[in-house]
């Protein structure tokens, strides 16, 4: 409509010649530049029970000549060897051709783990005839878990008290060990390194702080059974024991208050949550 509304005072004008006017040409595949090599999607989801993903490549543009494009895997969250099998490779599309499939081998496990997700890029290095697009040149790959959280080991009665309970808020386990349920909990969370990492770094501090209290204890007898004691006939002395006193305490005290802030960094408490949440 807006087009017409444009031609038609032209078309009406007295001084408008038919004959002579020209529409803009239009330009050929060859005329716009090379074709544009991408993925068709953004993001692809996979179940890790899957043998592998497949994912599609497009060619759009001139198709007349051949192209040439070169992809890798990069990981994220999901980690080569552990989730997938990391590939490399070329594609070729040879003229006509405007579409080349990428399969990527997907490791299975019979360990629960939140979602996660990897990487493919098309490279433009060593690209021949083609260019990148602007965005769809790298997508993501979302690998949802298959397994039982926290362990496949009591899947058949969890499975069985999720179907029968209507209310997920009041799941009620029967014929599970409790403990040992708590036990493969742990041991899942010691598998993620950030909830490791940050339970041994607590583990150490929360003992560091029981050495200041045993350490305060012994200090405060110190002072009363030596100190306090000579503090009228030796004050030199007294003053210098007094600033070891202090500085022994002073001390450990600004380092545990420091590592105590730094807790909140380890993110342990964050990361059981979100994986909790993610079940």
């Amino acid at each position: 409509k807006e087009m017409t509304s444009r031609c038609l005072p032209l078309v009406s004008s007295p001084n408008f010649d038919a004959a002579k006017f020209k529409f803009p040409r239009q330009r050929s595949m060859k005329e716009l530049g090379p074709p544009i090599v991408q993925f068709s999607a953004f993001e692809y989801f996979v179940t890790e029970g899957d043998p592998y993903i497949t994912l599609e490549v497009m060619r759009i543009g001139d198709l007349e000549t051949y192209s040439e494009v070169q992809y890798t895997t990069l990981d994220g969250t999901a980690k080569k060897g552990s989730t997938y099998k990391e590939i490399q490779g070329k594609l070729i599309f040879e003229p006509g051709e405007n579409e080349k499939m990428i399969q990527v081998p997907l490791i299975d496990d019979d360990f629960w783990r939140p979602t996660v997700e990897f990487a493919l890029n098309l490279l433009s290095d060593g690209i021949v005839n083609a260019v990148l697009g602007r965005y769809l040149w790298a997508t993501k790959v979302i690998v949802i878990d298959n397994d039982t959280f926290p362990t496949n080991e009591y899947k058949v009665e969890i499975n069985k008290a999720l179907e029968d309970q209507i209310d997920l808020m009041d799941v009620k386990l029967t014929g599970v060990n409790l403990l040992g349920l708590m036990v493969e909990f742990w041991k899942l969370m010691w598998i993620l390194p950030d909830v490791m990492a940050g339970s041994v770094k607590t583990f150490i501090v929360d003992q560091l702080h029981n050495i200041y209290l045993i350490q305060k204890l012994f200090m405060n007898v110190f002072l009363v059974d030596v100190i306090l004691k000579r503090a009228g006939d030796e004050a030199p002395l007294v003053v210098t024991e007094l600033m070891v006193y202090m500085a022994s305490l002073m001390g450990p005290f600004a380092l545990l208050h420091y590592l105590d802030y730094a807790k909140f960094s380890w993110r342990v408490r964050g990361i059981t949550r979100k994986t909790i949440q993610a079940a």
